[in-house]
């Protein structure tokens, strides 16, 4: 499910970087990673897509260069590091909104509409279909890992696995199932990290706090309150 274009007047409007993108939009991002040039081997538009999912659940939020290298090029070479061209601008772009979306819409909803190919005509449609998707998402666990691993995690990526192997086992009969299971497993990461997302560290004092009474640390020997404590601080006071 994917976060509206516009919302209802008793509820603030969703920011632009947050408004998913448009089947124009997806149907151009995939062109701008299948023209991005050799060597670099980027990930095609659904594993792309997965991967983004896999940046949204994590705890903290990643600074977008630090995961859209990877998006262009599966090793993690970078794509006009020197003078990145309008096309790369334009990609990771598109690729930033669409994470902000996804994560907006667990927040929200709790599900999204991932981006899949039609697979339809293959002999195995349901793997053909969900397969490239998982294991873009599982890509990006495996580059940054979910903090405090815990059998919760195991059992989703087991869970997610078995999309990759063939043949697939107990695994759900029909496509839109199968998107239903996928999507299951990574609302409970999202989940499982929010407490942790939302967390606020609290404020480290980076010197000793001075009672108005004590001694000013700065040695005048004027109490604080009548030294650094008085409004505009030392300012014009002698020895």
């Amino acid at each position: 499910m994917s976060l509206p274009e516009s919302a209802p007047p008793s509820r603030p409007g969703i920011a632009a970087a947050q408004r998913d993108l448009s089947e124009a939009e997806f149907a151009e991002l995939g062109e701008l990673l299948a023209a991005i040039p050799e060597p670099l081997d980027p990930f095609v538009l659904d594993e792309a897509d997965g991967f983004v999912a896999g940046i949204a659940v994590q705890a903290a939020v990643i600074p977008s260069e630090e995961w859209l290298r990877f998006v262009f090029d599966a090793e993690g070479h970078r794509w006009g590091e020197d003078e990145p061209s309008p096309e790369r601008a334009r990609a990771g772009a598109l690729l930033v909104r669409r994470e902000a979306a996804v994560r907006g819409a667990l927040a929200e909803f709790g599900s999204f509409d991932p981006w899949l190919a039609d697979a339809a005509d293959a002999e195995d449609p349901v793997v053909a279909t969900v397969a490239p998707w998982v294991a873009g998402f599982l890509s990006a666990l495996d580059i940054f890992p979910l903090d405090d691993a815990d059998d919760q995690v195991e059992g989703v990526v087991s869970r997610l696995e078995r999309y990759l192997t063939t043949p697939v086992l107990d695994r759900p009969p029909s496509i839109d199932t199968a998107i239903t299971d996928v999507m299951l497993g990574v609302f409970a990461l999202y989940q499982r990290s929010e407490e942790q997302r939302y967390r606020v560290a609290p404020v480290q004092r980076g010197t000793p706090k001075v009672g108005r009474n004590e001694p000013c640390p700065c040695g005048s020997g004027r109490k604080w309150k009548q030294c650094h404590g008085a409004p505009g601080g030392a300012a014009g006071a002698g020895p």
